[in-house]
């Protein structure tokens, strides 16, 4: 396409369709958000949990940025430190680059870059999820989506909403519009925006094993070997690029590995922290702070594989399972065992998991039959639009008046 011409009318089109059915749900589920923020912010004690940290007088800023938030806005500020290398870089350099170009202070260049990451990830997947399984199926996968507990991270200044619009464009182009070289780069700025970027060599070796099968440029098993093969490994590439500036200035390639253990974070077999997750839950009181988050993390881990496992027996496409299958590994396979959760984070980590909304939609769908049991359709078909964003609302009050969440 030259430069400045506008782009073909059938393509704006179909962004201005996902927008024309989402912009209700987008809208109306932030102004939800800021309404619970600013009556938690007016109500409950907050002011003295964490005074150091509190940002702003205005609302709006302050219900966004707690926790993580405050590392990726200090970062942006000034720099990186050896324990803020668990934090990968694009998102805090986004917030540094926004801030430069409108002198906007950092806390709303953050906030800035989340919300349209997440206007536009939100379109992404409704078209990607449509593409495969239709308009009505891809309209309640996002509307879960915007509905689940956790899902006021994707607003807030955290990387889940940048990190999760590279994925959505990495399986959109290497999927169903077959545009490898477009997929490696949205890879390539994943990878740099969390470390499980690196998965998305799975969407890109299933699109490079197209192209090579479809090939008849070269006889045999030369067809396999093709330029694409740089796409492919883009995703890893960069990983190798964080890894190797840190070399340079911290002298440790692995160093946004070996600072995980002042997170209290460490390698070990998938089961352990689940094991531990259900240890702390018997050894705590049912009104402990620890005892409920080990309750909410367990679920989310268990929850979620069960989803793909649904996932597995609906057939989905296998780059979008074994891509969560991967990213889901990775996460339980990092406890923080010392932690007031084994499973820290999970019930947020999830919300990358796009193929578990996916199959959370067909349950609900299932439940909506006309052959379903009165009680498949009053539990599955009718709890998760009731359950799931009271959830939201609550977890957000906590969140915004400095309790832990995720």
């Amino acid at each position: 396409m030259a430069r400045g011409r506008p782009p073909e009318p059938r393509v704006a089109q179909g962004w201005q369709s996902a927008l024309a059915v989402l912009w209700p749900d987008l809208l109306w589920s932030r102004v939800a958000l800021v309404a619970v923020g600013f009556i938690a912010l007016a109500f409950f004690p907050w002011m003295y949990v964490s005074p150091t940290y509190n940002l702003s007088r205005d609302p709006l800023i302050l219900m966004f940025t707690r926790w993580d938030a405050m590392w990726y806005i200090d970062i942006a500020r000034r720099g990186y430190w050896f324990k803020a290398l668990a934090f990968f870089p694009l998102y805090p350099a986004a917030i540094a680059g926004i801030r430069w170009l409108t002198g906007a202070s950092a806390a709303w260049s953050a906030l800035v870059i989340s919300n349209g990451a997440l206007v536009a990830s939100v379109l992404v997947f409704w078209r990607l999820v449509r593409e495969y399984y239709g308009q009505k199926l891809a309209s309640r996968t996002t509307r879960l989506f915007l509905l689940f507990p956790t899902a006021f991270f994707l607003s807030a200044a955290y990387t889940e909403s940048l990190f999760l619009l590279g994925v959505l464009l990495t399986f959109w182009w290497a999927g169903p519009q077959k545009r490898i070289w477009a997929a490696g780069i949205a890879a390539f700025f994943a990878a740099l925006t969390r470390n499980q970027g690196v998965l998305l060599v799975v969407p890109l070796a299933g699109a490079y094993w197209h192209i090579a099968r479809a090939s008849r440029a070269a006889p045999g098993v030369w067809r396999w070997v093709r330029l694409e093969m740089l796409a492919v490994a883009m995703p890893v590439a960069g990983i190798l690029l964080f890894a190797g500036w840190q070399a340079l200035v911290f002298h440790r390639a692995d160093a946004f590995l070996a600072v995980q253990a002042a997170w209290g974070r460490a390698l070990a077999p998938p089961w352990v922290g689940m094991v531990a997750a259900v240890d702390k839950v018997l050894a705590g009181g049912p009104l402990q702070a620890p005892t409920i988050l080990s309750i909410m993390d367990l679920l989310a881990a268990l929850g979620f594989l069960g989803l793909l496992a649904v996932g597995m027996r609906q057939r989905l496409p296998w780059t979008w399972l074994a891509y969560a299958a991967g990213a889901w590994l990775m996460d339980v396979s990092a406890p923080a065992l010392g932690g007031e959760s084994p499973l820290l984070s999970m019930t947020r980590l999830v919300l990358v998991l796009f193929p578990g909304f996916v199959s959370l939609a067909m349950l609900v769908e299932s439940g909506k039959q006309p052959e379903a049991s009165a009680w498949r359709a009053g539990t599955v078909g009718t709890m998760w639009p009731w359950v799931l964003p009271m959830l939201q609302a609550m977890f957000f009050a906590i969140f915004a008046t400095w309790r832990w969440v995720a």
